[in-house]
């Protein structure tokens, strides 16, 4: 949530570099994340599991590229600031509608353990 926040938050005009600071807290928190939920897996099943990143990661960057590419078409830019402005606006919208997305799948997930807990049904 730190490298959302901060990558909407960054100045990409400035320097070069800042736009590295979001990445470090978003890098360390996936990580966490899949080593957290590949613990207890075993070999084929991690194995699986990691091949699975490399097409999420490929979606998710064809999704900002369309973004980016509609930002810049509406936007016309003229000058390289303009380029810039248009190429960030994408990938904050895509930031904004990833964050959305997770916030409705885990209020889907909530909603679904509750609902097994209630009936007595063993966890998700």
């Amino acid at each position: 949530m730190t490298g959302v926040l901060l990558g909407l938050a960054v100045d990409a005009t400035g320097a070069p570099w800042a736009l590295l600071l979001p990445l470090v807290p978003l890098g360390a928190g996936l990580g966490a994340a899949l080593a957290a939920s590949l613990r207890d897996a075993g070999v084929g099943s991690a194995l699986f599991g990691l091949s699975l990143c490399f097409p999420a990661v490929l979606t998710g960057q064809l999704l900002v590229l369309s973004l980016q590419v509609g930002q810049l078409e509406r936007v016309a830019p003229a000058t390289e600031a303009q380029r810039l402005y248009g190429l960030l606006a994408g990938y904050r919208l895509w930031l904004v509608v990833a964050g959305v997305l997770v916030l409705v799948l885990t209020a889907a997930w909530a909603r679904a353990a509750r609902a097994a807990r209630a009936a007595n049904v063993p966890d998700l």
